[in-house]
């Protein structure tokens, strides 16, 4: 029998979450990821599970490997709102704008979808292009406008980079 990931709750600090995901299982990350454990790398691990401590030790070396369908670990970490690795990960100049080979997600993207909003305004004041469209033709907008999340909406218009009239297919 398969094992599925479990979602915490937010902590009040950071933003970051507890999380009660299992390791070594194989499930669904929230919206639109499903992963085995063991086709993940050390830092995708690290990200995906909130464990800081190892992300600083490991994005020293290279904070956007990819992992088999083009994720980088800053996909895996807004999925969570983990905000305090999606930092270290920034810190550690991590690419914002790569897109995941399942539907041309950006990690921008991923944060609006699961409406993690801090790692919104993270990846924002990082300079993620916020136009970017996913293999579907829709921007980070049409999430936000999808979900009905006004918070994430007005700080997507908010950026001067966001074009407000931009169409998808």
């Amino acid at each position: 029998m398969r094992k599925f990931f479990k979602f915490g709750k937010k902590d009040k600090q950071g933003g970051s979450e507890t999380s009660s995901l299992r390791r070594g299982s194989t499930g669904s990350l929230g919206i639109g990821y499903a992963v085995k454990e063991k086709d993940l790398g050390k830092l995708h691990k690290a990200a995906l599970y909130g464990d800081l401590n190892k992300v600083k030790q490991l994005a020293k070396k290279d904070a956007s490997p990819l992992d088999k369908d083009n994720r980088t670990p800053l996909h895996f970490a807004v999925c969570h709102g983990h905000s305090l690795i999606v930092q270290e990960l920034l810190e550690w100049k991590a690419k914002v704008n790569i897109a995941d080979s399942e539907a041309g997600r950006t990690p921008l993207i991923k944060a609006v979808e699961c409406c993690q909003e801090e790692c919104v305004l993270l990846m924002l004041e990082a300079k993620a292009n916020p136009n970017l469209k996913d293999s579907q033709g829709d921007a980070a907008l049409h999430y936000a406008a999808r979900s009905g999340n006004e918070d994430i909406i007005k700080m997507l218009l908010d950026c001067d980079k966001t074009d407000p009239d931009i169409q998808n297919k």
